[in-house]
């Protein structure tokens, strides 16, 4: 790639968002501190992981899997504890985004489309 202006922000922008990846920040994060829209943040991303390898690349999703852990443990934590409905049902509402999270990072995520042909039977496999 040549050294021009752009390649060089794209660069910086790489290692921020790998960087704020590391820290356990999503794309929606990682985008609004770069300054630039979710699906350019996720392909800064992709493209610093892609340099990385796939040895590194797996080592950073594992760290970011263990906070995710962390993080749901310290939820169902609370949602035991929970007395008002209110409460307990913000604390659901975070244990799903931890759960969507999950999903993205291990890239289990299936488009809603294929999904609404599954339940709809349009999927020759649901036959």
């Amino acid at each position: 790639m040549a050294n021009t202006p752009g390649n060089h922000t794209r660069q910086l922008q790489q290692a921020r968002a790998l960087e704020l990846r590391r820290e356990g920040y999503g794309v929606r994060h990682i985008a609004l501190d770069l300054g630039v829209g979710r699906s350019t943040a996720a392909r800064r991303l992709r493209a610093a992981l892609d340099d990385l390898g796939a040895e590194t690349s797996e080592a950073l999703r594992s760290t970011v899997e263990a906070r995710l852990d962390a993080v749901l443990q310290r939820l169902h934590q609370l949602r035991a504890q929970a007395t008002d409905p209110r409460e307990e049902l913000k604390i659901l509402n975070s244990i799903m985004a931890c759960e969507r999270d999950r999903v993205r990072l291990l890239g289990l995520a299936i488009p809603s489309a294929v999904i609404l042909q599954i339940e709809n039977g349009a999927n020759s496999y649901a036959r």
